[in-house]
């Protein structure tokens, strides 16, 4: 650690004014500061530069998948995150050119904002109905497109952010989670919309159709209970489809109360507090050519959906894959028939 050694200079004052002597001095810098009056309160930032350190924090985004690479490296052509709030008053940014911030150890209140980042050729930045509270960690936000609304909104979560005061080993994380949206076509006797994705960070999405489905029976409580058939949009690689492993499958069947029968990002996560049904290999698996379907794919099990279907009849089928990124298919019951 580097030390700074300084002069000790005692002024001494006239006696008869009665004031006490006046002490100034530097001592080792310990990185609190250590003999240099603090500035606001905060430890570590004083009038001398001794006190003060400026430390590199690094920006990244999170592969739900494994690993970690650079916002820029996640298809984020552009970005900007901001350092505000520090009590010292010190300002910087990270961009796509330098992924890091710098900021002073042991300040305080420190936040480092996400303003906008391209994606896909958008360029997008917090919306006003869902923009970030506290930028901790889990906090969460929606941006969209810039002119909002648009037509593509990404759900962004804070994984890691500066602690308060910094510490300098820090990371500052954001992952954020993409909604594409498909039209919708008829099969068998229920409407289904066709896949709508939810991709987070550069997991890919489940990439399934619904090759048929089965009325089952009716519980107690009036519920339909049915089986889907999915069928992969490419032909599986063993339990693989479209980069996804089939065993890392969850689905749920429930009442579509959503508006416009469209999910938001936030409300897919809500769906998935609770963890769905498991597809199970290879109990579950559809083998290419098997049930109809040329590419294979899953079955599910039996499935309740809302109670009272007969008044109930707009369901949501949702399929989450690696704790991550989601399909969803807006399914509305008619008149079914009985296998």
């Amino acid at each position: 650690m580097q030390k700074f050694i300084g002069s000790l200079l005692i002024t001494g004052l006239v006696a008869a004014c009665g004031a006490p002597a006046k002490k100034t001095y530097h001592g080792e810098d310990d990185g609190a500061g250590e003999g240099s009056e603090a500035v606001g309160g905060v430890a570590g930032i004083g009038t001398g530069t001794s006190g003060r350190q400026l430390v590199t924090i690094p920006v990244s985004l999170v592969n739900k998948l494994g690993g970690a690479s650079g916002l820029a490296l996640a298809s984020a052509t552009t970005f900007t995150i901001n350092l505000t709030n520090c009590a010292t008053g010190y300002t910087s940014t990270a961009d796509e050119g330098s992924t890091a911030l710098q900021v002073y150890k042991y300040d305080k209140g420190c936040k480092a904002k996400l303003a906008t980042f391209e994606y896909n050729g958008r360029t997008y930045i917090p919306t006003a109905g869902d923009p970030f509270t506290t930028w901790a960690a889990n906090d969460t936000a929606t941006f969209d497109e810039a002119g909002e609304p648009g037509t593509a909104a990404l759900y962004v979560k804070v994984l890691s952010t500066l602690a308060d005061p910094v510490s300098g080993n820090e990371a500052v994380t954001y992952q954020f989670a993409e909604l594409i949206k498909g039209a919708t076509k008829s099969i068998a006797e229920a409407t289904v919309g066709a896949a709508h994705a939810l991709t987070v960070d550069d997991a890919p999405p489940p990439s399934f159709t619904i090759k048929s489905v089965s009325f089952d029976s009716v519980s107690v409580t009036g519920q339909g209970r049915f089986t889907f058939t999915m069928e992969c949009t490419s032909a599986l690689a063993t339990n693989n489809c479209e980069g996804v492993d089939m065993a890392q499958l969850e689905y749920k069947l429930l009442e579509d109360t959503y508006t416009a029968d469209t999910l938001t990002i936030a409300e897919a996560n809500t769906i998935f507090a609770t963890a769905g049904a498991a597809v199970a290999m290879p109990g579950d698996r559809v083998a290419p050519g098997a049930s109809g379907t040329v590419n294979g794919g899953f079955v599910t099990a039996s499935t309740d959906g809302p109670a009272a279907m007969a008044n109930h009849p707009h369901m949501i089928f949702i399929i989450r894959a690696n704790g991550a990124s989601m399909q969803y298919f807006n399914v509305d019951v008619a008149t079914l028939t009985q296998d």
